[in-house]
């Protein structure tokens, strides 16, 4: 019994810095990318993938508090709203998106469908561990 729940709860502490990690390195450089100039991609895509960097870097603050049974910031109402809003908007990115337009046009429509899955399934843990935490009163 306790090898499982230290097993889940590795697991999730992984997933918390695998999906912070994906988060918030790049944020920096593509920022500083797109303040000097270097970032040529359309301006539709860069503020589409920032905002959503940043709305989904809030929601580490629920993965955390899940992560680590910290319920100070479990506020029902707000995170829930939070999960509706980050997969309604991940849904509906996957058939309008500036960031998938230019992707698909850089790397074609098979290997953009395949990194999206790929998004999806990282940021799926997430999504789990801040439904749960949602429902801590």
């Amino acid at each position: 019994m306790f090898e499982e729940r230290l097993a889940a709860s590795l697991f999730w502490e992984f997933m918390f810095w695998v999906t912070a990690a994906f988060l918030l390195i790049p944020f920096p450089f593509k920022l500083g990318a797109l303040v000097m100039g270097r970032d040529k991609r359309p301006i539709a895509a860069v503020t589409e993938e920032l905002v959503n960097a940043l709305f989904h870097a809030f929601g580490l603050i629920a993965f955390w508090g899940y992560v680590h049974n910290d319920n100070s910031a479990a506020n029902p109402v707000l995170w829930y709203g939070w999960l509706v809003i980050a997969i309604l908007w991940s849904f509906i990115a996957l058939f309008k998106s500036a960031k998938i337009d230019y992707a698909v046009s850089q790397i074609g429509s098979k290997a953009t469908k395949v990194l999206a899955l790929v998004g999806i399934l990282l940021f799926l843990p997430m999504y789990i561990a801040v439904f749960e935490y949602a429902w801590i009163d």
